[in-house]
């Protein structure tokens, strides 16, 4: 067998594979982490809520500055396709490429690109941990504080080992009877993606802005939810369901340029159906960020002008520091300083005869 070229290997990649090796690594990587009790009974007392807080505040200034750099990248990109759309397919190769003609130097090349996509990676799985944190907290751990360590170990383990099944099986009986998948992935994937972001906006929400209440939050989270599924209808009755390649054939139904002289419902309704199923997620994120806190406001939150300025981590450095704004009293004012001085210690009672 004659030895292959770099140039002639060939991979090909789908959303669908890539998302679900990504959902079963990440279930194993938490299954390893909780496999030994004395891992278990480190890591998760560790993440409680307040630190939870202020590792979004921090990362999410990194967050910031990387999301700016993916629609840069993604642009440019694009762009870039448009021109060698005759002969270049949307692959990981054609993006090497881009890198390669962006980038003078073959090591820079190789630097950049692992670094974008670690950032990528990376951006995922912080909204994981952030999600998984979050359920524990507020939802798991309350519930399984009387069950014994063990006991918690056993489901966390089983119901790990459950959705790791599943997802397997669920790809492996895809590919065992053809079914057309490719056809439906995309809009699998952003709509859970638009969950997703709606989850992050009541977050954004609840850690930022702490008069939003529950009321807020609920009305938010059923209004985003609604929005996206009438979206997500009107998209799919009025577009063709387009598949995971690239056969530079652009839709006629995407191009339509909708001219809204006067309100009118019809215009709307059109000129929602033909927004492009990638804007989604930031439709409904950008959705619930306004109605969480307009709700909140008019149905008596806790404080409707305070603000965690904790959270705030470029104008307050002390957020890295300090615990929180509102600071413990000192040992000395606390009523534990003042029962020790009218009690006496064990050690004590012989000197006081």
């Amino acid at each position: 067998m004659p030895f292959l070229s770099v140039s002639s290997y060939r991979l090909s990649f789908s959303i669908s594979d890539c998302a679900v090796s990504l959902g079963v690594g990440f279930v194993v990587s938490l299954y390893q982490l909780t496999s030994s009790p004395h891992l278990y009974q480190a890591y998760f007392p560790i993440p409680t809520l307040y630190q939870l807080r202020l590792t979004l505040a921090f990362y999410g200034v990194f967050q910031l500055f990387s999301s700016i750099l993916i629609f840069l990248i993604v642009s440019l990109f694009l762009s870039y396709m448009d021109i060698s759309c005759s002969n270049m397919p949307f692959s990981y190769q054609s993006f090497f490429r881009f890198i390669n003609q962006t980038v003078a130097q073959p090591v820079l090349t190789y630097v950049v690109m692992v670094s974008l996509l670690s950032t990528f990676a990376f951006s995922i799985q912080w909204l994981y941990m952030s999600i998984t944190t979050h359920i524990w907290e507020e939802f798991m751990k309350a519930h399984l504080r009387e069950i014994e360590s063990m006991r918690q170990l056993c489901w966390l383990q089983s119901a790990l080992m459950v959705i790791c099944a599943i997802s397997v099986s669920l790809v492996s009986l895809i590919r065992l009877l053809h079914l057309p998948y490719d056809a439906f992935t995309p809009i699998v994937i952003f709509f859970i993606l638009t969950l997703s972001a709606v989850i992050c906006g009541v977050f954004v929400c609840g850690y930022f802005l702490s008069f939003c209440n529950s009321k807020g939050a609920l009305t938010s989270l059923f209004v985003s939810l609604i929005s996206s599924i009438c979206m997500l209808y009107l998209f799919t009755s009025h577009n063709h369901l387009s598949e995971l390649r690239n056969d530079c054939a652009t839709d006629m139904g995407k191009n339509i340029t909708v001219q809204l002289r006067s309100f009118n419902m019809e215009k709307m309704v059109l000129m929602a159906s033909y927004l492009p199923v990638q804007s989604h997620p930031i439709v409904a994120f950008v959705i619930t960020v306004f109605v969480c806190p307009v709700v909140s406001f008019f149905t008596g939150g806790q404080d409707q002008m305070s603000l965690d300025w904790n959270l705030v981590v470029i104008p307050c450095s002390e957020s890295l520091t300090s615990q929180s704004t509102f600071h413990k009293r000192p040992f000395i004012e606390s009523e534990s300083f003042r029962y020790a001085q009218h009690t006496a210690g064990p050690g004590l009672l012989r000197y006081q005869r």
